[in-house]
């Protein structure tokens, strides 16, 4: 079963989170694929728990908490729990993304910011 959901400009895709979808796995973790189209941006929120990026394609900033990091392709970046994050892509192609959280994402894990 593929589970696609919109955030936003970004269009992301559920690989795995057992509290979204009937996998029958035992694990306490999720990933997700996010996509962000050239000049699009991810408004900023806050998640209660840690996140793992890995950067698959394209180039971009992630804001944490206001300081930016520059996002290119095989780069993994940690973003701390309860901080607040944003990124846009900056670059002339796709940018593409493995977002992994433990424990898996929930609703109720993120706060979005207006």
């Amino acid at each position: 079963m593929e589970d696609i959901n919109h955030f936003g400009e970004a269009t992301i895709r559920n690989l795995i989170n057992p509290n979204r979808v009937d996998m029958g796995l035992d694990i306490d973790y999720s990933i997700a694929h996010f996509i962000i189209k050239p000049g699009d941006f991810l408004e900023p929120l806050i998640m209660k728990n840690p996140e793992t990026y890995y950067v698959l394609e394209g180039e971009g900033i992630l804001y944490i908490e206001d300081v930016p990091f520059e996002l290119r392709k095989g780069q993994l970046v940690l973003v701390p729990e309860n901080a607040k994050q944003h990124m846009e892509n900056t670059g002339d192609v796709d940018l593409e993304f493995l977002a992994i959280n433990e424990p898996a994402w929930k609703p109720e894990h993120e706060i979005i910011l207006e």
